[in-house]
């Protein structure tokens, strides 16, 4: 099968002035034609491709996920179960959220986290906290 149903590719390159960003909410086989010309300046790229579990396919549920000061990104693959709670105490605490899908509270978490915390403390700490799989 060349398509079974993957509703997005994004990538970020990490570079000396921040992080460069591209998504294709459209099907991969479709985005991979594009990305084949895509030149970004950095030696650590990250890449996606997204099945929507949470969140429709669009641009905004697709991956990578940022953090409010789009200095974190994030991609993942499978479910946060308590997604739910954990959105909606990041909400109350001032965090913006800017898609549906369960993933987007990593980035958010981190950005608290590391606040008091290196980011592999952070993220272990992170990971003590969701649930899922």
């Amino acid at each position: 099968m060349l398509y079974r149903g993957h509703d997005g590719v994004g990538i970020v390159g990490v570079t000396d002035s921040g992080l460069i960003i591209k998504k294709y909410p459209i099907r991969s086989d479709k985005a991979l034609e594009e990305l084949r010309f895509l030149k970004i300046p950095s030696r650590v790229i990250l890449a996606h491709t997204r099945f929507a579990t949470h969140g429709r396919p669009s641009l905004e549920n697709t991956y990578p996920l940022l953090d409010c000061k789009g200095e974190i990104a994030v991609v993942g693959d499978g479910i946060i179960a308590n997604y739910e709670e954990w959105r909606n105490k990041l909400i109350q605490r001032g965090h913006k959220f800017s898609s549906r899908s369960d993933f987007e509270v990593i980035p958010h978490l981190l950005e608290e986290k590391m606040k008091e915390k290196d980011i592999l403390s952070a993220f272990l700490e992170v990971l003590r906290e969701i649930e899922g799989i």
